[in-house]
């Protein structure tokens, strides 16, 4: 039998998270007048390119980072 390493759940639940599309993500774990707000070029993009983009100063992207970090969208 092989030993594989256990992975914590945690970890592996943000990397999945990374891989999401934005539109998924609000789907499962935000309100839906989030979508109000949120700008809709982002909608189809997955979390990593969008905090990459953040990243690299885009201001849209960056509200989309943050709306989707907002505590006050969950539902």
């Amino acid at each position: 039998m092989l030993d594989r390493p256990v992975v914590p759940r945690k970890p592996r639940m943000a990397v999945d998270r990374l891989r999401m599309k934005a539109i998924d993500i609000i789907g499962q774990e935000c309100r839906g007048h989030i979508l109000r707000e949120f700008p809709s070029q982002w909608l189809n993009r997955t979390l990593e390119e969008i905090l990459e983009a953040a990243k690299q100063g885009d201001r849209s992207a960056r509200k989309a980072t943050k709306l989707l970090k907002s505590g006050r969208f969950n539902k």
